[in-house]
């Protein structure tokens, strides 16, 4: 039974009409006021809006559905103000959303429930995190996907974002997991030990902690070890931008922002991943990764063969090398004009497989 009240008070909800024609101009946090002069409003402190820390693009597969994606997007900033979307585009995908998300989990749950909820189908690209650029005429610049990236001759250095790892685990896999946070660039700082167990206190790099690092943590400690962390900072790190190209055709999408050091081994293991989980087509195709104009991996998909000479019996071998002829000629043909196409299980496969 709802009632018209001068206040709220605690335990208490109620609601506020106002002449907002948007409700994207009402955020979580805002004070609501009835002073008349927006300069004399005080806001109330104590809110901070939440920072994202995960950015990832999403795609619709039909692209009659974009506007659809955006609609669902802005009703579920509602309900979760730590959401943050801009509309984006691809050569390869066509017009999408880049989500900031809290963390991993948090972007899981925003594409199970724009999939289930609004009933759409959607590709996500891999989660990176923002980097930040300093370039030489004194400014910085936000990088959260590749085509963020700054000219290299323009950039003085990048920072990625540091967090401070505290995990609680049993005596008897602290080892296991101190290897593991030294493999991924992290840093012990300190441990506390309890009866049976000790909280180890370390610092590792964000891009690190959002691949398959819970994962890996849970399966050394049997399940037993608890994880929190909060970024507390920045750190400068020599970071490249990795392209691939299928069929000599660059797919953004796919492209990411890595370690220098680790670049080579991750798009080793890209091109691989790719070369397994591509669709083949009738024309070989070409899977390349490159820095700048340099390729560093590349792995070939062969192409499915028809097999022209079943309808053959007998004759002369004339006939069958006139067959195979045709078919190289028809292949080639093909691959300089075909393009590869690249649908949702594509995008999930390689989700769920680290570049590590």
């Amino acid at each position: 039974m709802s009632a018209r009240v001068l206040e709220l008070g605690p335990g208490e909800f109620g609601y506020v009409v106002t002449g907002l024609k948007d409700v994207r101009s009402l955020k979580v946090g805002d004070t609501l006021t009835t002073v008349m002069v927006r300069s004399q409003a005080v806001a109330l402190q104590g809110y901070r809006e939440p920072q994202p820390l995960v950015f990832f693009e999403l795609f619709p597969t039909q692209a009659e559905d974009y506007n659809a994606l955006l609609d669902a997007l802005q009703k579920l900033s509602l309900h979760d103000a730590a959401i943050t979307f801009v509309s984006t585009h691809s050569p390869a995908m066509g017009s999408g959303s880049r989500i900031g998300c809290l963390g991993l989990l948090h972007a899981e749950i925003v594409v199970e429930r724009l999939q289930r909820e609004f009933d759409l189908e959607l590709i996500a690209t891999r989660p990176t995190v923002s980097y930040t650029a300093v370039l030489k005429d004194g400014t910085s610049q936000v990088m959260s996907t590749i085509t963020d990236f700054p000219d290299p001759t323009q950039l003085i250095q990048v920072n990625e974002p540091i967090t401070k790892l505290t995990l609680i685990t049993p005596v008897a896999y602290m080892s296991g997991i101190l290897d593991l946070v030294r493999e991924r660039r992290g840093q012990f700082l300190q441990s506390e030990h309890l009866i049976d167990r000790v909280i180890l206190t370390c610092s590792l790099p964000l891009s690190e902690l959002i691949t398959d690092f819970h994962d890996l943590v849970k399966s050394i400690s049997s399940g037993y070890c608890s994880i929190e962390y909060e970024v507390v900072g920045e750190a400068v790190v020599d970071a490249v931008v990795v392209t691939i190209m299928l069929n000599g055709e660059v797919v953004a999408p796919l492209g990411f922002i890595a370690i220098r050091s680790q670049a080579d081994t991750k798009a080793r293991v890209l091109v691989k991943q790719l070369k397994d989980i591509l669709p083949r087509q009738l024309f070989a195709i070409p899977i390349q990764a490159a820095i700048g104009g340099t390729i560093i991996a590349r792995e070939t998909q062969s192409a499915l063969r028809k097999d022209v000479t079943a309808k053959l019996y007998g004759g002369d071998v004339t006939r069958r090398k006139k067959l195979l002829s045709k078919q190289a000629k028809g292949k080639k043909r093909m691959k300089q004009f075909g393009s590869v196409s690249l649908d949702q299980d594509v995008f999930l496969k390689l989700m769920r497989q680290p570049l590590v």
